[in-house]
């Protein structure tokens, strides 16, 4: 099978949620020619499959190959993802999941916004939020709404709707945290 034919085999599968045929498909797309996008769809299929080690291993390398193609927002994107799956899998590993969500900060510093900027506004907020500082969590779910908004992004409009409104229920602002947080239900 050729690597491209196999490639959009594997992101039809992931498309239309068969993990498995997926997973195998991107398996026979790194097996031709081993680039960071396949490795990045094997490490989406192995996460839905609740496959840690595969998902963190494949995107692992993804980003290695990001990184020595020059692509940051590719690179910063997977080390996102590596926050995010860390979390997932690692229970006990947040400095770990930090230093990746730190890494694609750095990455994604400067460069057009994405969605991931603001996922990382909304995954620094979750962290501020968890330290008890509400003032940085509020300011950071601003933020991840300005950056969603400005990309068309209503989904993680609603996520940093959400931040906020959940950092005002904490400062005892009940009324105006709800009507955010009802909002980003809504949504």
């Amino acid at each position: 099978m050729q690597a491209g034919s196999s490639l959009s085999a594997a992101e039809s599968a992931l498309e239309e949620g068969r993990w498995g045929d997926a997973r195998e498909a991107f398996e026979a797309a790194v097996a031709v020619d081993e680039t960071p996008e396949a490795l990045e769809g094997l490490a989406w299929a192995a996460r839905w499959l609740d496959d840690g080690r595969s998902a963190l291993a494949a995107r692992e390398r993804a980003y290695a190959l990001y990184l020595e193609r020059g692509d940051f927002a590719s690179a910063g994107r997977a080390a996102l993802w590596l926050s995010v799956e860390h979390s997932m899998f690692h229970t006990g590993a947040a400095a770990v999941a930090g230093g990746w969500l730190e890494r694609a900060r750095r990455l994604l510093e400067g460069l057009e916004p994405t969605p991931e900027h603001a996922w990382i506004a909304e995954r620094l907020g979750r962290r501020a939020l968890a330290e008890g500082d509400t003032e940085t969590a509020r300011s950071l779910g601003v933020e991840a709404v300005e950056i969603a908004s400005t990309i068309s992004r209503p989904d993680l409009e609603a996520l940093g709707m959400a931040l906020q409104g959940q950092a005002l229920v904490a400062e005892n602002e009940i009324p105006e945290g709800m009507r955010l947080l009802d909002e980003a239900a809504a949504a």
